[in-house]
């Protein structure tokens, strides 16, 4: 017996469909990791970030610097 055989990844929930919620659950831990990557990639590039679409902004604002002579 197939388990996920009445599994429809297009199932409403609510007002949102599956995959519209599992993005919307992926998308925090994306934001989350912004600034350990950054730190984990170079620890001369520091990220500052004000707004994020997941906050309700209309788009991510992301502003990357480096240290200069380091």
């Amino acid at each position: 017996m197939n388990v996920f055989s009445g599994d429809d990844l297009n199932a409403k929930i609510g007002v949102l469909t599956r995959r519209e919620v599992e993005a919307r659950v992926l998308a925090p831990f994306s934001c989350a990791r912004d600034f350990a990557l950054i730190k984990g990639f170079n620890q001369k590039i520091t990220l500052q970030r004000t707004q994020t679409v997941m906050e309700g902004a209309a788009y991510c604002d992301y502003c990357y610097t480096i240290k200069k002579g380091s």
